[in-house]
């Protein structure tokens, strides 16, 4: 057990170590593969959370539009949170109204406070384009015959009103539904009708646009009726520097002083109850623990780098197992078989992959996280072929002392035999 931890542990750091590798198991390998992939990971998660509020600092322009919406006395959009839930004082969308833009944003920032729940319903409206472009209403599409429909794409408008479910809404709807003979739409319709309550208006609603509508996954997750939320989604959302406010989470879209792009979600699940103290401090502390309280799902949600990560590595281990193999044969060296290469370039995998993480962190300060899977792969690359170099460059002057031949380039005594000149071969020596 000494000999193995030694092995593992030490081989990057050591050359005698690292050449037990090919009298070893391929399990070593596997080991120090996964290890690796888990720090080239660790590294890329931590450049995605620790550094952000260093990036908030940096950013002028965004850190003056949160002061501007949340913090000026004469302007301030005032915030509360309860049970995770947050309320604003004041609507405010930048975008649509000047005097909002030129009350709250900094630096061309587009920014909305809406606070409103985020079920509702959006007051949204149905039409059809045709190839040339022309518009047409949904109500004149169900009117063409089933060629003329051919020619016209189905599309929604969201307008950011909120759809009223009053008494007027739910007979209209009833009355289409009691129409409808498609079987799968009838029967959910009984069902509904035996339940009773606030959520009968809501469920009433969502069935009758699935009778009536086409499917609008494209707009909404599975189809279901267009939510209010959506509005700025599919109309704001592809601004480059934006500030959205809602009631159950916060989103932001901005760039440092330095030009570094940073997008960030935000939740306040974790957050006291009671007003959001209104100070610069108190609002870097808002947005810093509410982007906190995305960890848990941003860290579920980068575990698919964990599956980027792995064919990078198998590739660059592969790559590097030859580039070892070859090199061993040109400096006439002891010659590794592929497998044998492919183990002693695993033994510098576990190190090389913490190098990497850490290399990835450290850069996580100065670069996008977009890049972040990038960085990972290229550090680890590096790391490695670095090693390597190393590993080469050593036992080439440890021929050349002993006056081995090394391709010609070091011979001292052409006339030396092969036999000669392997006697000669220290047996590895530490670097």
């Amino acid at each position: 057990m000494k000999s193995w931890l030694k092995f593992i542990s030490l081989s990057f750091f050591s050359d005698k170590i690292a050449n037990e590798a090919p009298k070893r198991g391929y399990g070593n390998l596997f080991l120090a593969a996964v290890l690796a992939i888990v720090f080239m990971v660790l590294g890329m998660m931590g450049a995605t959370f620790l550094p952000f509020s260093s990036f908030y600092h940096r950013s002028s322009d965004f850190r003056a539009t949160v002061e501007k919406l949340l913090v000026s006395d004469d302007s301030r959009v005032s915030i509360a949170v309860a049970d995770g839930v947050l309320s604003a004082d004041a609507f405010v969308d930048t975008v649509s109204n000047e005097a909002d833009a030129a009350k709250y944003s900094a630096g061309g920032y587009d920014v909305v406070v809406d606070t409103r729940p985020s079920g509702l319903y959006d007051d949204f409206t149905a039409y059809c384009v045709s190839n040339s472009g022309s518009e047409i209403t949904y109500e004149e599409y169900l009117g063409l015959n089933d060629d003329m429909k051919t020619l016209y794409t189905f599309r929604i408008r969201y307008s950011g009103k909120e759809l009223v479910l009053d008494g007027d809404a739910v007979a209209k709807y009833e009355s289409y539904l009691d129409g409808v003979t498609e079987r799968e739409i009838t029967d959910a319709y009984k069902e509904l009708k035996k339940t009773a309550g606030s959520g009968y208006a809501s469920a009433l609603y969502e069935l009758y646009v699935k009778a009536y509508y086409p499917d609008l996954s494209a707009y909404e997750t599975q189809g279901a009726a267009p939510k209010l939320r959506n509005f700025y989604f599919h109309n704001y959302f592809e601004r480059e520097t934006i500030l959205f406010v809602f009631d159950d989470s916060i989103i932001g879209r901005f760039a440092t002083d330095g030009g570094i792009p940073i997008t960030f979600y935000g939740f306040f699940d974790d957050m006291p109850d009671g007003t959001v103290e209104p100070t610069a401090q108190g609002m870097e502390d808002f947005i810093v623990d509410s982007f906190a309280s995305s960890v848990p799902l941003m860290i579920y949600a980068n575990m698919s780098g964990f599956f980027s990560v792995v064919p990078f590595v198998i590739l660059i281990v592969v790559l590097l197992s030859v580039a070892l193999m070859c090199m061993k044969r040109i400096i006439r060296s002891d010659a590794l078989t592929f497998g044998g290469a492919v183990k002693t370039v695993g033994a510098f995998t576990m190190i090389g992959g913490l190098l990497a993480g850490v290399i990835t962190l450290l850069l996580g300060f100065a670069l996008s996280s977009r890049y972040a899977i990038a960085v990972s792969c290229i550090s680890f690359f590096a790391v490695l072929l670095v090693r390597l170099a190393v590993m080469i460059i050593a036992d080439c002057v440890r021929r050349k002392r002993t006056g081995a031949s090394v391709g010609g380039a070091f011979a001292n005594d052409e006339t030396k035999t092969d036999d000669d000149a392997e006697a000669g071969i220290a047996d590895g020596g530490g670097i």
